[in-house]
């Protein structure tokens, strides 16, 4: 009778205690989960370009090149005081080259990106057109670690390599993208012609293109075409382009300033004719025109009149 009295009053006290264990907390979503993972830092890379005199030079081509993904390259220009940025970039080591007309190379390799960090990395040109970046002859090795990949469609071994793809992104100088870019891929060595056009988010892809170095050309409306002389196609991981364009026209006077002002020329019919005398000034009112040999009398002249003057 005791036992059956004492069972129930036991009872209750079990059944809270499982009510009083907390459930276990839900798992994140998939997607949540993976964009936490997936999560990385990046660092910058700006600088300025400048010649000898450290005057800065606007308006030209500043390739990054990544040591870690040789396909990887991206494009920008400098602006009107000379100045470039490259954001949102992975950890490793960079080279950063600087194409000019009229220049020798301009070239900083090794940059050791460690984000957050902002690395500053200024390019000072020396004139000599002879070593130009721009002036580099087709199939010439170029500076960087691309310089090592294949110069053609074939490899060291004679045989043609696989075919890869070559992709990439524009955006115009506010960051946004860039629809309706033309791009074409024009092999350095012979063969066939690459063309296509960005998509409304900017990005384009070629396929089968075979690994080697070509010259790309960007034209888009309303932007300066883009002449990149040297690029090479990686045989394994091909190329990946990301480009910034450039507003048409570059202008390069100093912003506040106002331009100079260039005097108009005359008329052709108030020009004078060759060799014609300058014409007289006018007689004031109420003067009647003297001969330029007569000397003028004032009326109350105490001085005689000449001998032979009319009326003497």
């Amino acid at each position: 009778m005791l036992a059956a009295v004492l069972m129930p009053l036991a009872a209750p006290s079990v059944r809270g205690e499982e009510a009083a264990a907390p459930p276990p907390p839900p798992a994140p979503p998939a997607d949540q989960a993976g964009a936490a993972a997936g999560r990385q830092r990046t660092g910058k890379i700006s600088g300025t370009v400048t010649d000898a005199t450290r005057r800065v030079l606007a308006g030209l081509l500043v390739k990054l090149e990544s040591r870690v993904d040789p396909g990887m390259l991206r494009v920008t220009c400098t602006d009107l005081k000379g100045q470039y940025r490259f954001k949102d970039l992975p950890p490793g080591l960079y080279d950063v080259h600087v194409e000019a007309d009229g220049f020798g190379p301009g070239s900083k390799e090794q940059i050791d990106v460690r984000p957050p960090f902002q690395n500053i990395v200024d390019v000072v040109l020396a004139r000599g057109a002879a070593g130009s970046a721009a002036a580099r002859a087709p199939g010439a090795p170029g500076p960087g670690p691309a310089a090592s990949t294949a110069a053609g469609s074939e490899g060291a071994s004679g045989v043609d390599e696989a075919p890869v793809v070559v992709r990439g992104r524009f955006v115009n100088p506010g960051g946004e993208p860039e629809l309706e870019v033309s791009v074409l891929l024009v092999p350095t060595e012979g063969g066939g012609l690459h063309q296509t056009f960005s998509a409304d988010d900017g990005t384009f892809v070629i396929p089968d293109v075979a690994p080697g170095r070509y010259r790309v050309l960007v034209r888009s409306a309303g932007h300066v075409t883009i002449d990149l002389k040297s690029v090479d196609v990686h045989p394994v991981n091909g190329l990946n382009l990301s480009l910034a364009l450039v507003d048409f026209p570059l202008n390069t006077r100093p912003r506040g300033t106002r331009p100079q002002e260039m005097p108009r020329p005359l008329p052709a019919t108030l020009l004078p004719s060759p060799g014609a005398a300058p014409a007289p000034s006018p007689a004031s009112p109420g003067q009647s025109p003297a001969a330029p040999d007569d000397p003028i009398v004032p009326p109350d002249d105490p001085r005689p009149a000449q001998e032979g003057a009319p009326g003497s």
